[in-house]
């Protein structure tokens, strides 16, 4: 649409300014186009929000929103370790622009605890204490890490 000097046009803002709602007035000023934006706000969420997917250590969730939400509010969806054992913390969710983002940062990896283990070797049996001292690393051995002892 082209707008003569001083002419005016109303547009929706979310076909400007993606996530908000409202109206806004762009004028023609010599030459130049002005905005008003005061009447756009930032969407919500609803119960109708698309689902997003969480995942903790290869397992998944899909969550919605539990209540309608304002922008930018958070939520916690699950506690990691109900989603994958072996994990801590609280899967937060957050309304941002009328979408569900989730925080990729909110569950950790817990980490490996010391264990003896029953083994038999060449007909010979005996216990052995897999500990993260004992393999180069502190115990409890943080998640992820690897180690390949020798036998002596």
């Amino acid at each position: 649409q082209q707008l003569s000097s001083l002419e005016s046009a109303t547009l929706t803002c979310a076909s400007v300014v993606p996530g908000h709602d409202g109206d806004m007035t762009v004028t023609c000023n010599g030459g130049v186009l002005v905005p008003d934006v005061s009447q756009c706000t930032p969407q919500g969420c609803t119960a109708s929000t698309p689902a997003v997917e969480a995942v903790v250590g290869g397992a998944s969730l899909e969550v919605t929103a539990p209540k309608d939400l304002q922008h930018n509010e958070v939520f916690m969806a699950e506690y990691c370790a109900n989603v994958s054992s072996g994990y801590a913390g609280e899967i937060k969710v957050t309304c941002f622009l009328g979408a569900l983002v989730v925080d990729g940062a909110s569950c950790t990896a817990l980490p490996c605890q010391d264990e003896l283990r029953d083994i038999s070797i060449g007909g010979f049996s005996m216990t052995v204490r897999l500990a993260g001292d004992n393999l180069g690393s502190v115990s409890p051995a943080p998640s992820g890490f690897q180690a390949t002892g020798t036998c002596s």
